[in-house]
């Protein structure tokens, strides 16, 4: 009757040992489910924002096409835009 009691209690904590590791396989599962879902949305929405600019230019807004004065224009119009902004990175006023 005594090994019959021993054998029955070794039996029933292996049981629980394996529920519990069961559980938190079951748990840690879920949870690698949930952010490869989140992992993926993220690659979606980069995807789609690699797609949008890396999209070509339309031949109406290609640089082939326009008048090079305008280009030149524009440049010089940037060059004098960032001039001030540089200056006063490197503390010289």
């Amino acid at each position: 009757m005594l090994w019959f009691l021993v054998w029955t209690v070794l039996v029933l904590a292996a049981v629980a040992v394996l529920a519990r590791l069961g559980w938190s396989v079951f748990r840690k599962g879920t949870a690698l489910v949930r952010e490869m879902g989140e992992a993926a949305e993220m690659l979606g929405r980069a995807a789609e924002q690699a797609e949008r600019l890396s999209a070509p230019k339309t031949p109406a807004e290609a640089d082939v096409f326009t008048d090079p004065h305008q280009l030149r224009r524009d440049n010089g119009a940037r060059r004098g835009a960032r001039r001030p902004r540089r200056v006063g990175m490197h503390g010289r006023t």
